[in-house]
């Protein structure tokens, strides 16, 4: 079994792994961008980039994350949290997000 700092241990590797992958684009990422990202489910995510609650977005291991909604057909009222924006596949308009949305959320 596992102890807490083998956890900690591994969390920083994969952390540090994860920044290697972060484009250019990817780090210009702001409150009020949409995106699309595709985690290989089967389906796509779609957010839109809120205002950081925390100051744990102006630190190093912060600056890779985004506090976001997203929604997907599994989840079409959305959910909030943070996501790594090297997982963020590619920027839309918000026009083509809230298009999106009325069609993920026309059943609810």
């Amino acid at each position: 079994m596992k102890d807490f700092k083998d956890f900690v241990k591994e969390e920083t590797a994969t952390q540090e792994e994860a920044k290697k992958y972060v484009k250019a684009w990817q780090k210009d990422i702001k409150e009020g961008d949409h995106y699309v990202m595709d985690m290989g489910l089967g389906f796509l995510l779609y957010g839109e980039i809120l205002k950081p609650y925390d100051s744990f977005y102006e630190t190093e291991e912060g600056s890779y994350y985004r506090f976001a909604k997203a929604y997907s057909i599994m989840c079409p009222k959305g959910e909030a949290g943070d996501v790594h924006i090297a997982s963020i596949t590619k920027l839309i308009t918000k026009e083509e997000f809230d298009n999106i949305l009325k069609s993920i959320k026309k059943d609810l």
